[in-house]
C-alpha cells in the first residue's frame, strides 16, 4: 500500500456553525433597509405619511408664528356699577397717594326740580374727585343701569344768589359696551391739558393693554370744584322728558389743608 507508516487519517468535517452570522446579517440588512427606505425615492404617496408634524406651521420654509389675539381695549377711567337694588353714586378720586373709587347708595326721591326741597342730597369728603357719575337698580338684561348726567348747577352760596348753570359736563369714559358699565363725567370746568412734547419729538405711545400708558396720553383731569351742586340726570329706562334730581356736596377731606 502506498500509505505512509505513520499517517494518521480522520474523517469528519471542520465546517463551523453559521446559524448566528446569518442572523446577524439578516438583522443588520432590515435595520439598513429601514434607514433607506427606497420605495419612497419618487412615490408620490399620501400626503400624511409625508408631512413632518413642523410643516403644518410653515410658509415658504419659514415656521410661521400664529396670529396673536387682539388686546382688549382698556379704558382707565372705567368703573363699574354694583348690583344692587338702588342708586349709585359713583366717584373717582386721584391725588398724588393714589387712586380710589367710591360706591355711594342714594335715595331714589321723586322730585319737581332743583329747588325741590325733598331733594335727597349727599356729601363726599374730598377734593380730588376726577369723576362723577350715577348708576341705577338693575331694570333687565341688556338694558344699561348707568345714568346719563343732563345738567350740573352749583347751588348759590349765599342767600339771595342764583343757581350758577354749568352745563353738561365731558365724559371721560369710554364706550365700551356692557350693561354695568358706569358712565363718569369730569368736571364741568375744562379738561387741563398738559403741554405737548418739544418739537421734533414723538408723543408717547401707550399699549393697548396698559391702562397707565392710555392715561398718560389723555388731558390731565382737573378735580371737581368743592361746592353743593344740583345734578340733572336720566336712566335709559325713562321717557324722554323724565329728569331727575340730585344734590352731591363736596366738602374738604379729613386731612385736606386746601
Amino acid at each position: 500500500m502506498d500509505h505512509e507508516p505513520n499517517a494518521v487519517h480522520v474523517e469528519g468535517t471542520f465546517e463551523r456553525p453559521r446559524a448566528p452570522s446569518v442572523v446577524i446579517v439578516v438583522i443588520l440588512a432590515g435595520v439598513a433597509l429601514a434607514l433607506v427606505k427606497p420605495w419612497s425615492f419618487g412615490d408620490s404617496g399620501s400626503p400624511d405619511a409625508r408631512t413632518s408634524p413642523l410643516q403644518s406651521g410653515v410658509s415658504g420654509g419659514v415656521l410661521a408664528s400664529p396670529t396673536p389675539e387682539p388686546s382688549p381695549r382698556v379704558d382707565p377711567n372705567g368703573m363699574a356699577c354694583l348690583g344692587s337694588d338702588v342708586e349709585q353714586v359713583v366717584a373717582d378720586e386721584r391725588s398724588a397717594s393714589g387712586e380710589v373709587r367710591n360706591w355711594i347708595a342714594v335715595d331714589d326721591v321723586p322730585v319737581t326740580g332743583p329747588l325741590d326741597p325733598g331733594l335727597a342730597r349727599i356729601t363726599i369728603y374730598s377734593s380730588h374727585v376726577v369723576g362723577l357719575g350715577i348708576c341705577g337698580p338693575f331694570a333687565g338684561e341688556g338694558v344699561p343701569v348707568a345714568g346719563r348726567i343732563l345738567d350740573v348747577q352749583l347751588a348759590p352760596t349765599a342767600p339771595g344768589e342764583k343757581a350758577k348753570d354749568l352745563g353738561r359736563p365731558g365724559q371721560i369714559t369710554l364706550e365700551l359696551g356692557g350693561q354695568d358699565a358706569a358712565v363718569l363725567y369730569g368736571s364741568p370746568q375744562e379738561l387741563v391739558v398738559p403741554a405737548g412734547p418739544p418739537v421734533g419729538t414723538a408723543p408717547p405711545s401707550p399699549t393697548a393693554d396698559s391702562a397707565a400708558g392710555i392715561r398718560a396720553a389723555l388731558p390731565t383731569l382737573r378735580p371737581w370744584s368743592r361746592g353743593a351742586y344740583v345734578i340733572a340726570f336720566a336712566f335709559a329706562w325713562d321717557e324722554p322728558t323724565v329728569v331727575r334730581w340730585l344734590g352731591i356736596e363736596l366738602a374738604r377731606g379729613a386731612g385736606e389743608t386746601r
